[in-house]
């Protein structure tokens, strides 16, 4: 998340740039047409300044009350001789300010409290968020799903108890990752298709996206997304920088492992990412139609593909079953 913040507040800073070079521009044209305002932002400007350099010498012990007060008087004059101009000349006062986007935060993304703290501004966190929710890939089908918001009437009578436990287990596991990022323990949760698995993913990235960086894929559709930088020398990223994204990515969601052909290619780019996020610490969270033990008899031939489950064997030690069948209406 750390990289992701990064990013987004370079962003912040190029925006802001942007502004306030349009409103010295806007300040420029303005001044050239009417110097009598330009002169009295100069004088006010120069009488601020002066207003501070006596403050600062009241602080260290010099008598300047009877300066700051005269100081603070002809600042009050100047202003009101300005709000004047502004009327002669038709000028809005609000178009003095840069164009902000939030005036709360002035596209700083930061506000300052009464008790003296900085805070991240709603806007900023609106933003955010949107990005990350963008960045977690959630398909449309699971983009809402919530722990809270999910029916459990839908799921069958005879699995509905257990199902509950699953689900419950992993919000729990969720609070725990929200309170220790550095956690490299994941889950491993393995049903039927139609058990709900990838709703419960929905539930996970949900819960978790404004906290950390979330990644979901079904490794199916990476694999075509990594063969289509084979083919195009427009892609956008290489082969190698969409590697790094879920490398790195705070949670990887792992839909449907067990659904690609297993061959060299797509075992030896899996192996690489499970193996590093192994090294790395960095939990992981799969699905699957199959058992840890079934995929390991699916790809005991390679040695790619044993080493992913043995990988996933010691990063994802809570293991789950989802039981059942069902046909959600979401």
């Amino acid at each position: 998340m750390r990289d992701e913040l990064s990013h987004i507040r370079n962003r912040e800073d190029e925006e802001r740039k942007i502004i306030l070079a349009e409103h010295q521009k806007y300040m420029d044209n303005l001044f050239a047409r009417q110097p009598k305002l330009k002169q009295n932002f100069d004088q006010a400007e120069e009488v601020r300044k002066q207003i501070i350099s006596a403050t600062l010498g009241k602080l260290r012990g010099q008598p300047l009350d009877e300066e700051i007060t005269g100081l603070e008087t002809r600042l009050a004059d100047l202003l009101r001789k300005r709000s004047a101009l502004l009327d002669q000349y038709g000028i809005n006062p609000a178009s003095l300010e840069p164009k902000w986007n939030c005036r709360r935060c002035q596209d700083t993304g930061m506000v300052y409290t009464a008790d003296g703290r900085y805070l991240v501004c709603a806007c900023a966190q609106a933003k955010r968020s949107r990005l990350f929710r963008q960045r977690a890939g959630l398909p449309a089908r699971i983009c809402q799903a919530t722990f809270d918001g999910t029916d459990f009437a839908i799921f069958q009578t005879a699995h509905r108890s257990q199902v509950k436990k699953v689900y419950a287990y992993s919000q729990k596991f969720c609070d725990e990752l929200r309170l220790n990022s550095d956690s490299s323990q994941g889950l491993f949760i393995h049903g039927p298709t139609g058990s709900g698995k990838s709703y419960l993913l929905g539930c996970i990235a949900n819960y978790l996206v404004e906290h950390m960086s979330v990644r979901y894929m079904v490794y199916a559709d990476f694999l075509d997304s990594l063969r289509a930088t084979f083919n195009s020398r427009d892609s956008e990223q290489s082969e190698q920088q969409l590697v790094d994204e879920v490398k790195n990515v705070d949670l990887l969601l792992l839909d449907d492992m067990g659904i690609e052909k297993p061959t060299e290619f797509s075992l030896k780019n899996l192996a690489q990412i499970i193996d590093y996020r192994y090294r790395s610490l960095k939990p992981v969270v799969v699905t699957s139609n199959f058992t840890l033990e079934e995929l390991i008899r699916r790809t005991q031939t390679d040695l790619y593909g044993e080493r992913i489950v043995w990988r996933l064997g010691e990063i994802c030690s809570n293991i789950l079953e989802l039981k059942g069948n069902l046909r959600m209406i979401l």
